[in-house]
């Protein structure tokens, strides 16, 4: 009895999950990528040349303490400081007094329009830019846009299993549109497996929210109680399985070895439990000014970023809290190993590498010295400026120089 109900809670959960695939990806079924006078829109469309844009991010709904939200938000609000009209079109249907309460919540003072479906078909727009693969499937039936292009934040093939879904990902590399990555990660990728070109900016923190404190560096002497602040997030990006295991034998080892290991979690509701038999606390989804002081307090920052990296790592190393990543993920692509500890895919590495460093507090400073000295320039300004020059050479069909 206890079989057949598994199979089937099983078969309804899949057929659940296909009725929902089908009814949110419906959008899919309109494009058509023989159609070369869509692929090569951008080539043939002629334009004027411009300096100021009306420009769309595409969007999927404005959610709280969304951190790809909160990107878009800081882009297109510096866009509109550089004379740029910006709008943010969800083409998922929700209030937009909604939107606007959780944009400002995202980014204090954004700058920008928010408009729903409707603003899909009914404005006309210099350009479109998709902000997410499902996205970049309504961009390519706007015809009310003059160029199209796509900021990419993660290479999202490596969020699903083999299969459709992921080759209706890839697709969207396939395009045509001028794509814009957030770092040098996702352009590689793209670039070796699709052979197309990829502009990049550079991967930026906001100076303004995260900063040191006058005397940051004395926390780093040797103590028996050792604070690690963990960015856990149920997504396999994230490495939630192999960060849990971790944690779980380092604060066994730690114990033994005499530290109090105190682990502060966020990134998820503090409803979510753990299942590990260690002390915890889920912090739930802090305010920016109290993780700026978490970071500031804490002897260790947890991030694994087995895709594209976060903005979380830049963030806890401008407030000289050393931060652990995986050696197999990106974090090289944009720093000197030196700026982390980084640990390999297994408990036992990482249970080595981070007792070391516990017991070396002076090495520890070493690495949160290196990963301030590499943060330089890395700002949203900076990032932006570099998105407005190729945006703007793309539209005007101009030539790298």
């Amino acid at each position: 009895m206890i079989k057949i109900v598994k199979e089937f809670i099983s078969n309804y959960l899949q057929n659940y999950r296909i009725k929902k695939a089908l009814k949110e990806y419906k959008v899919i079924k309109n494009v058509d990528l023989l159609d070369e006078s869509k692929m090569q829109f951008n080539q043939k469309t002629h334009r004027s040349k411009k300096e100021k844009l009306s420009i769309a991010f595409i969007i999927p709904g404005m959610p709280r303490y969304s951190g790809g939200h909160t990107s878009i938000l800081r882009l297109g609000t510096h866009l509109s400081e550089f004379g740029h009209e910006v709008y943010y079109v969800s083409y998922i249907p929700q209030k937009i007094s909604e939107m606007r309460l959780n944009a400002e919540h995202n980014l204090k003072g954004y700058k920008g329009e928010i408009l729903g479906p409707e603003g899909l078909t009914e404005f006309e727009y210099d350009v479109g830019v998709a902000t997410y693969w499902v996205s970049a499937y309504y961009l390519w039936n706007m015809d009310n846009v003059k160029y199209k292009a796509y900021f990419i934040q993660d290479y999202e093939p490596d969020f699903y299993p083999g299969g459709d879904i992921r080759v209706f990902v890839e697709n969207t590399y396939r395009m045509g549109y001028h794509m814009i990555s957030l770092g040098a990660w996702n352009k590689f990728r793209i670039e070796e497996r699709f052979r197309v070109q990829v502009d990049d900016i550079v991967f930026p923190f906001e100076p303004k929210e995260y900063w040191l404190e006058d005397n940051w560096k004395q926390k780093f002497t040797k103590k028996d109680r050792i604070r690690i602040v963990v960015y856990l997030k149920n997504t396999s990006k994230r490495g939630p399985v192999f960060l849990l295991m971790s944690l779980e034998e380092l604060y066994k080892v730690a114990k033994k070895e005499g530290y109090d290991v105190e682990i502060l979690s966020f990134g998820n509701s503090k409803r979510v439990k753990y299942p590990i038999s260690i002390p915890y606390k889920n912090l739930g989804y802090p305010s920016k000014e109290e993780l700026r002081k978490l970071y500031q307090k804490s002897d260790f920052g947890i991030v694994f970023s087995y895709t594209n990296i976060s903005l979380v790592p830049l963030e806890m190393m401008a407030c000289g809290c050393p931060v652990i990543e995986v050696y197999e993920g990106s974090f090289s692509t944009f720093f000197n190993p030196n700026c982390a500890i980084l640990v390999r895919s297994y408990p036992q590495d990482f249970v080595k590498k981070v007792m070391w460093y516990i017991e070396h507090p002076e090495e520890r400073l070493k690495i949160a010295e290196n990963a301030i000295n590499n943060l330089q320039c890395r700002t949203w300004k900076e990032a932006t400026q570099q998105f407005n020059q190729i945006l703007l050479r793309g539209y005007n069909n101009e030539k790298k120089s």
